[in-house]
């Protein structure tokens, strides 16, 4: 699993791999209001998009340690406070789903991974004679 994501941590790899993982993320999360799913269904829609989550933070770690850039840019991916306006999207029986700008907040790591160099990337390949080990 290790290798996949390091297979991804590249900055054009990680652009398409990320815009994926977000929109099935959002899909999965809104599926339940768009199709009016009951609450099992809708449980493991929150499952697949919970995945996808958690998977599109994994890369993002991968990515940023490829850039050299601290793991600490990944809080705002696990820590999101809700401030300022919120919208009600709709509601059902067994719950709601609402939008909140602060929300977006979570995607500043992603961005950062999108423009983030590698590391070493301009710098020319040493070798052990080079380096005299």
């Amino acid at each position: 699993m290790r290798g996949l994501f390091e297979r991804f941590s590249g900055r054009q790899e990680y652009r398409l791999v990320s815009v994926v993982l977000v929109a099935g993320c959002v899909l999965a999360s809104y599926l339940p209001l768009i199709t009016r799913l009951s609450g099992g269904w809708a449980a493991l829609a929150f499952a697949t998009a919970m995945s996808f989550y958690v998977a599109l933070a994994a890369l993002t770690y991968f990515r940023l340690r490829n850039a050299s850039l601290s793991s600490w840019w990944l809080l705002p991916m696990i820590f999101v406070f809700h401030v300022g306006p919120r919208w009600e999207l709709g509601s059902w029986e067994w719950g709601s789903s609402s939008f909140e700008p602060s929300g977006l907040i979570s995607l500043v790591p992603i961005v950062i991974g999108w423009f983030a160099t590698a590391r070493n990337s301009d710098e020319p390949a040493t070798t052990e004679a080079q380096s005299g080990h």
